[in-house]
């Protein structure tokens, strides 16, 4: 019975050590956390905790470790390891703002920031981080009155060097997920640049950070950014839709052509015009073709394949019989000749492709207000070195301001006013007056691009509007408080626009201005009469230009200009 005994107490005892769980470093390490903290053995406790809590990857139980041994004052290291835990816990938040929680990304910061002040006020480069993090998050929240509080702090812990603004640009874009957080970091931006002194620090950073914007990555426009397995044309506005026998001749060189006609329109427009598309259309005729915008068509044409085009001003009397046309871009008329043969030999001729070109040509100057859209007024504005980048936000201080400068660029492009000079355009948004509408701003444009007008240029007949005529006109105007609209009967109004077709009747290869007192009343005239020749603009007496290039003061001044002609002097 002794011996039973004692194997069943050793059993027990057994037992009781197998089911005891084994200690941990952490058991022992948080047992020494009771010792005094000045104790040598408290302050190895807590490095322990810290080093085993960072490896393995619990940051904010590291962070708690390395603040308590920061705060005792007896272990120097600690701000080492405070300021890594920092930085991986600034990379979780960092992943909150790519996951689009920004509100969180921003109090998980500030949090940050609050411990990085209290425990680590020498480490600049901490508090830079932080600072301009919460003011990026800032900005996408639309506080910018904390945005400005926690960027002017960045500024002053950063140095001012080209490598740090550098480095601040490039953080900004890890904000804009999208191209309304790019559009609410220029709108704040601009806010804050009105906010600041004259000559503050903060300016130079402010304007390094609205240059630095960009909306090719949010749009993935490098090529790099293509992925090559599921790369596929795109669809541009533009496209050239052709028969089978249309490009026969010259379509070896078409895309360079293509690639010259934009850059030539953009050079004389200042509008930048898309990338065109080619489509080959065996449903339709062999010689026919269409000019599509936004797969609209908006023009179209039948040539003679083998055919080429002359005009009758260089085939003279040598002219052959063939199918009648005129130049697309010129309006000049010509003919369609089978075989031109030797007597048109040194004769001046168009190859089809060449006609539909000019065709395409003509359409894309005509229809410029349709590359005027929101989305292309920052393209427009960047296109040009000369811009002035403090102008620009001045002028635009907001989206709203850029909605109304689409719309004054689509106005002005569809009158054929060229808008290649941006600082111009910017001073008219600039002066007029706050509320101003399209006619308005468009108007003030007009006057500073005066000399450059379709209806100033050299050679162009203009033609006054008679008073009885532009009497019956204005009546048709109302919004005297409030925004100018135009607005008569039907029949009253295909009268009056036939009556202004007649006035501009002439030569078919020489530009015609009417010319009206009023310039309310100008924009509406030109839209009665367009769509007109493609030579045939408006202008009111304050845009003309005397004998001298200098604006004239009345229409009476006409007398004595080159280009009057007794029309112009009796009207």
């Amino acid at each position: 019975m002794a011996a039973l005994a004692k194997v069943r107490a050793l059993a027990a005892e057994a037992y009781q050590r197998l089911s005891r769980a084994e200690r941990t470093a952490d058991d022992e390490l948080h047992d020494a956390e009771a010792a005094p903290k000045t104790s040598s053995r408290w302050l190895a406790a807590q490095a322990g905790l810290a080093r085993r809590a960072g490896t393995a990857g619990r940051w904010r139980d590291a962070l708690d470790a390395y603040v308590a041994l920061n705060a005792s004052g007896s272990f120097p290291e600690a701000d080492i390891g405070l300021a890594e835990a920092i930085g991986k816990l600034q990379e979780q938040a960092d992943k909150l703002v790519g996951d689009g929680h920004m509100t969180e990304a921003r109090d998980f910061t500030l949090r940050l920031l609050e411990i990085a002040e209290a425990h680590l006020p020498g480490r600049a480069d901490v508090l830079a981080g932080l600072h301009a993090r919460a003011a990026f998050a800032s900005l996408a929240l639309s506080d910018e009155e904390a945005a400005l509080r926690h960027l002017s702090r960045t500024m002053a812990e950063s140095s001012t060097d080209g490598g740090s603004t550098d480095e601040l640009a490039a953080l900004e874009q890890r904000f804009l997920r999208s191209p309304a957080d790019y559009w609410a970091h220029v709108d704040g931006l601009r806010e804050l640049h009105r906010r600041c002194e004259p000559g503050s620090p903060e300016l130079v950073g402010l304007d390094v950070l609205a240059d630095r914007l960009s909306l090719s990555r949010l749009y993935r426009l490098a090529a790099s950014d293509a992925d090559k397995a599921v790369t596929f044309p795109i669809a541009t506005p533009l496209a050239l839709k052709v028969g089978r026998e249309v490009l026969r001749k010259g379509s070896l060189s078409l895309r360079g052509d293509l690639t010259d006609l934009r850059a030539r329109v953009e050079a004389d427009t200042g509008i930048h015009i898309p990338g065109v598309r080619v489509i080959f259309d065996d449903s339709i005729g062999p010689g026919d073709y269409a000019i599509l915008i936004d797969e609209t068509p908006v023009a179209w044409g039948s040539l003679v394949p083998h055919g080429v085009f002359v005009l009758h001003e260089h085939a003279g009397g040598a002219l052959p019989s063939g199918l009648p046309g005129r130049d697309p871009l010129s309006g000049r008329p010509g003919v369609w000749v089978i075989d031109p043969g030797e007597r048109l030999a040194d004769v001046p001729q168009r190859e089809p492709v060449a006609f539909v070109l000019r065709h395409l040509e003509a359409t894309v100057r005509r229809g410029l207000a349709c590359f005027g859209s929101l989305d292309d007024v920052q393209a427009w504005l960047d296109r040009s070195r000369d811009t002035d980048p403090i102008l620009a936000r001045i002028a635009l201080p907001d989206r709203s301001s850029r909605v109304l400068l689409s719309r004054v660029l689509q106005a002005l492009a569809s009158e054929g006013v060229p808008l290649t000079d941006r600082n111009a355009v910017l001073l008219a948004m600039q002066e007029t007056p706050q509320g101003a509408g399209v006619f308005e701003v468009a108007a003030a444009v007009r006057l500073r691009l005066r000399a450059r007008l379709p209806g100033n240029a050299p050679g162009t007949r203009r033609v006054v509007v008679p008073a009885p005529l532009e009497e019956r006109l204005a009546a048709g105007l109302h919004g005297e408080t409030g925004p100018t609209y135009w607005e008569l009967p039907r029949d009253q109004s295909a009268a009056l626009s036939q009556e202004l077709r007649d006035l501009g009747e002439g030569s078919p290869d020489q530009a015609v201005a009417l010319v009206v007192g009023a310039s309310r009343l100008r924009p509406f005239v030109w839209r009665l009469l367009a769509p007109a020749p493609p030579f045939t603009s408006v202008l009111s007496e304050e845009e003309l230009l005397g004998p001298d290039g200098r604006a004239a003061a009345t229409t009476s001044g006409l007398a004595g200009h080159p280009s009057a002609t007794a029309e112009q002097q009796g009207g």
